[in-house]
């Protein structure tokens, strides 16, 4: 047998004792995982935060201990379905630290929440080290502030919900170091949150008629996905970017007209947009020669880039800010049409293979843009879905989600071992809906 990239010969005895995963590759050649993991090259193309191998993605070998860390450890609780109880959510995954108490009702006992947009600012996007340090100096006053509105002490709590990736591992930590400790000290059942699962379960808590299955359009600044949402813990991407998120695509677009922005410049694009005209120039929509679910933004990012040039500068653009908003129309006008065209073809998927899914949810920070919410539900109206959506306060990091996410993991009494867990900066959420015909996995 063949190892497909490194070349190197293995028989099928040896296969069977020392290869843990065999992989076929144009349905010929062979993959072993002893020689090399998944050759980035051959993911060009595929969709980022993806698990396109069959290892165990969650693991990570821990270099200082030897041993090996999971995001996940599940410890099996008895389900809490018939239980009251409250959770302190911890979300520090990236420049946001979001403390909140929520119980199993969907009721907000307390909130606390603080950005770091003026510190970030003037370096034009999130510096890691920096935004740990603002973590940590906020991380202890947020959880007491939280606990004061909520009127309860740690003891009364039923569980310690944090996200535990994907994100800066950097920030990740600090939530998690101060999750472990309240759930260590008190004993209290621990739930690793997956970042964007909170971001698809959160309009469950704020719509209780939302079901599963349903299609979540989980558009933010580091994410683009068209994820079926099957149960809590299954999740299966029918598509998702080959390279920028929607939001990342935003904030370049904000620097190049000369925006002063700390990583949330798609708020300031889309107020120019509203006074440009979408029409004043031709940009393309990207990959609208693929008939799949995926999406590409890169490509759009370098147009806009290009047209800046063209046109000047950054520079000349503060001189004519009409042309600045015109720039700006024209981009969000393609970016529209291309989430359109992606998740109108998701639609007629679950038409055809997911019949039971009734519900389109829009969630992520990009969901407080008012042309994605208005394609999102005229698309929904279109093929007959109810479209729903958190308010917009609750579609970006925050520590309400992650509290949600684990009041929803602990009525399946699923929670984790303090001992066995670790962050994960790279975390995938599920496996793609289908197998790519150049990667199939045994």
């Amino acid at each position: 047998m063949l190892c497909a990239f490194t070349g190197c010969y293995f028989s099928k005895l040896e296969g069977k004792k020392r290869i843990e995963n065999i992989y076929y590759w144009h349905k010929r050649t062979f993959l072993c995982i002893r020689c090399s993991q998944v050759n980035p090259r051959q993911l060009v193309g595929l969709p980022k935060s993806v698990d396109w191998s069959n290892e165990q993605h969650l693991s990570n070998r821990n270099e200082d201990t030897k041993r090996t860390q999971f995001a996940r450890s599940l410890v099996v609780l008895e389900p809490w379905m018939d239980r009251n109880f409250t959770v302190l959510g911890i979300e520090t995954s990236c420049d946001d630290t979001g403390v909140a108490v929520v119980d199993s009702l969907g009721n907000i006992l307390g909130e606390s929440r603080v950005g770091q947009e003026s510190i970030h600012s003037k370096w034009g996007g999130v510096v890691p080290a920096l935004a740990r340090a603002a973590h940590e100096e906020a991380i202890a006053c947020c959880v007491e502030d939280c606990l004061k509105q909520a009127n309860m002490d740690v003891s009364q709590l039923g569980g310690i919900a944090v996200t535990m990736g994907p994100g800066l591992e950097l920030c990740l930590r600090v939530g998690f170091d101060k999750g472990r400790q309240l759930a260590a000290s008190h004993r209290l059942p621990f739930v690793s949150v997956h970042h964007l699962e909170a971001h698809c379960l959160i309009a469950r808590m704020f719509s209780r008629d939302i079901s599963f299955p349903f299609l979540n359009v989980l558009v933010s600044g580091g994410h683009c996905q068209l994820i079926l949402c099957k149960g809590v813990e299954e999740f299966v991407v029918l598509g998702g970017t080959v390279d920028d998120a929607m939001g990342e695509a935003y904030d370049k677009v904000a620097r190049l007209l000369g925006l002063c922005t700390g990583g949330s410049g798609g708020a300031l694009v889309e107020q120019l947009a509203k006074d440009g005209n979408p029409d004043a120039f031709h940009l393309p929509v990207p990959m609208s020669n693929k008939k799949d679910m995926n999406f590409s933004f890169a490509g759009l990012k370098t147009a806009v880039s290009l047209l800046v040039r063209d046109v000047g500068g950054t520079q000349a653009l503060e001189q004519r800010p009409q042309l600045r908003n015109d720039i700006a129309a024209s981009f969000q006008k393609v970016c529209i049409l291309h989430l359109h065209e992606r998740t109108e073809r998701a639609l007629e998927w679950c038409l055809e293979n997911e019949k039971d899914a009734r519900h389109v949810v829009l969630s992520g920070g990009v969901a407080r843009n008012e042309s994605v919410r208005l394609c999102c539900q005229q698309l929904a109206e279109k093929f007959h879905f109810v479209f729903q959506v958190a308010p917009p306060y609750w579609c970006t990091d925050n520590g309400v989600m992650t509290a949600w996410a684990g009041v929803e993991r602990l009525r399946f009494g699923l929670a984790d071992d303090l001992e066995q867990v670790d962050v994960r900066a790279r975390w995938p959420i599920g496996k793609f809906h289908q197998q790519h015909n150049h990667h199939l996995v045994l």
